[in-house]
């Protein structure tokens, strides 16, 4: 099994050795810098609409990229946002913000905040882009055993404690 694991992987290399070797090196130059805030902490994508979404913590906003044109938008958040997450299916960009306990929604088609939901805490977000279900690992709570559900679809939310100890 390991000898197979070893060779599945030697090929992998290999490939990918390849696919940087079709690459000319004239190609491969640094373009000109992006303004993306004061202090970037995270970045999500959305592939659909080509957008990046970068995290600007001390200046409490989103920087939106739009991976053509390389325009920039600026988006306000809650308070020192830390963690950011798009759902692709519905364009939809979410911010967890450590100094008010909040979750900001964006719309990224019009690059708008929609809403703004008080959930008490603060942590990595991940989502389920078919049942449009946002899970939030609440970190900056007392509850730090706890994660955070949000319907997307209703913006409604409720937290389940975990038996992490």
């Amino acid at each position: 099994m390991a000898v197979v694991r070893f060779l599945q992987w030697l090929a992998l290399v290999l490939l990918a050795s390849l696919a940087l070797a079709a690459v000319p090196a004239g190609a491969q130059t640094v373009g000109s810098p992006i303004p993306a805030g004061s202090n970037p902490r995270a970045v999500a994508v959305d592939p659909i609409l080509n957008k990046v979404y970068i995290l600007s913590e001390f200046t409490d906003q989103v920087i939106a990229l739009d991976g053509a044109t390389h325009a920039t938008t600026p988006i306000p958040t809650g308070s020192r946002p830390q963690y950011i997450a798009v759902n692709p299916t519905n364009h939809r960009v979410y911010v967890t913000n450590a100094n008010d306990a909040t979750m900001t929604e964006i719309d990224g088609t019009t690059n708008t905040v929609v809403n703004t939901l008080g959930i008490g805490g603060n942590g990595p977000i991940a989502i389920d882009p078919i049942t449009n279900r946002i899970f939030v690992v609440r970190l900056s709570s007392a509850a730090t055993d706890e994660v955070t559900i949000v319907d997307g679809n209703t913006d409604s939310w409720f937290s389940i404690a975990l038996d992490s100890f």
